[in-house]
């Protein structure tokens, strides 16, 4: 079967860029991309890597060439190339527009390169074509929250709860993206019920619940020593030593020598640390100690990737100290 070929417009603000908080289990690449923009007017896709300009008419690549497509996207979005793997899933989409991994491959991608926007258009394609799927709002709602969209942000994951409410994943995110909002006392209903759907199903969900709202108990003056004291029958070492950490019985250098002590993939060691320096951050801002907390939410931020939730919360915590001195 001889190769054919498409062309795929791009404009020249398409800026080109993969929940998240990052818990354990959700894939993310280790790195971070600064923003890279696509040439305008049309680039030339082929399967062999060729590219030549057909009109409209041409044969349609079959379905195994676009199968083929997003396996080279995904592959280059792992090497880091991700302006090319736009490229990839674009002419993917071209050739199989109702496929909704496509959309969703090139969200991550953008995501990658902190175009939201971008992000947020490609995850509504996903939601358009799967309405019923929690996930696809949860993602977007994600990416509404990075560009600054929380009310929006805050609709789709209110949704994506509708859609599975029994699901504590979707209330755990709710609850962070209501933290953003400064609303502690909406934030700590959802981790509440987080920790309840939880407890049987996603212990590791309902461990990260009880640990924020531990956080926003303390933040607002309430006793948190039952939430971040209670964690002897945890299962999972990084969030006992978090829940330790928090409740005094580590210091800052035992907690932070402590991450990534027990993982086994390099971008698990990556997030532990981040998250350590997150949470030494929160103590440090509790303890007056400005400087201290500043430093540690900024090497938070730079070990995270551009889709963790927790590094927009490490950005919010630092400008909020910058806004306070």
């Amino acid at each position: 079967m001889g190769t054919a070929w498409i062309f795929t417009k791009l404009s020249t603000d398409d800026r080109v860029s993969k929940p998240t908080l990052n818990l354990p289990g959700r894939k993310r690449p280790g790195f971070d991309y600064p923003p890279m923009k696509l040439p305008s007017l049309f680039r030339l896709v082929g399967a062999a890597g060729v590219g030549v300009l057909v009109l409209a008419g041409a044969p349609a690549l079959s379905a195994q060439t676009a199968a083929s497509l997003k396996a080279s996207g995904l592959a280059k979005m792992k090497e880091g190339s991700l302006d090319d793997a736009i490229v990839d899933f674009t002419s993917a989409i071209a050739l199989n527009p109702n496929d909704p991994t496509l959309y969703s491959n090139r969200a991550v991608a953008k995501t990658g390169q902190t175009n939201y926007g971008g992000a947020v258009e490609d995850y509504g394609a996903v939601i358009k074509l799967r309405p019923g799927q929690a996930n696809g709002y949860l993602l977007r709602g994600l990416a509404n929250l990075y560009m600054g969209n929380i009310a929006g942000a805050g609709q789709d994951c209110s949704k994506a709860i509708e859609l599975e409410p029994s699901d504590a994943t979707y209330y755990l995110y709710r609850g962070l993206v209501r933290d953003c909002d400064n609303d502690q006392a909406e934030a700590i209903t959802d981790y509440a019920k987080a920790m309840e759907l939880g407890a049987k199903t996603a212990p590791l969900m309902a461990n990260y619940a009880q640990i924020y709202r531990g956080l926003d108990l303390r933040k607002t003056g309430a006793d948190a020593s039952g939430d971040l004291g209670d964690y002897a029958a945890w299962t999972n070492p990084w969030t006992k030593a978090i829940a330790g950490y928090l409740s005094g019985k580590l210091t800052d250098a035992q907690f932070l020598a402590s991450a990534g002590a027990s993982a086994k993939e390099d971008k698990t060691r990556q997030r532990e640390k981040a998250e350590a320096y997150y949470f030494t951050g929160r103590v440090h801002a509790q303890n007056g100690d400005t400087a201290g907390a500043k430093a540690a939410f900024s090497a938070s931020y730079d070990l995270q990737y551009p889709g963790d939730i927790q590094r927009h919360l490490a950005q919010l915590e630092f400008e909020h100290l910058n806004a306070a001195h």
